[in-house]
């Protein structure tokens, strides 16, 4: 169940209840169950239509191809020819 739709979810079961409760007097734990079912759906309309929005699904963005680091290996030759340094020759 996504968060947004919780109040109108947690509203629905405690309407539901009260509801069942006083006008079946039945049990609260029962209530509870035989009012789960509804109150998703109305939790579900509550949300959609009372605060006029739609839940998204939010999915984690990677990093530009530029801001991440590349590994040593993967380096352009010409970036691995000039960090190498030619040690000074003892003999000429």
């Amino acid at each position: 169940m996504r968060l947004l739709y919780f109040p109108g979810v947690a509203g629905g079961l405690i309407l539901g209840c009260e509801l069942s409760f006083w006008t079946l007097h039945i049990d609260p734990l029962l209530s509870i169950v035989l009012s789960a079912v509804p109150a998703y759906f109305f939790g579900k309309w509550f949300t959609e239509n009372i605060f006029a929005q739609k839940p998204l699904v939010t999915q984690a963005r990677r990093a530009p191809r530029s801001t991440r680091a590349q590994p040593a290996s993967t380096a352009s030759p010409r970036a691995r020819s000039s960090r190498r340094r030619r040690a000074p020759s003892a003999t000429r």
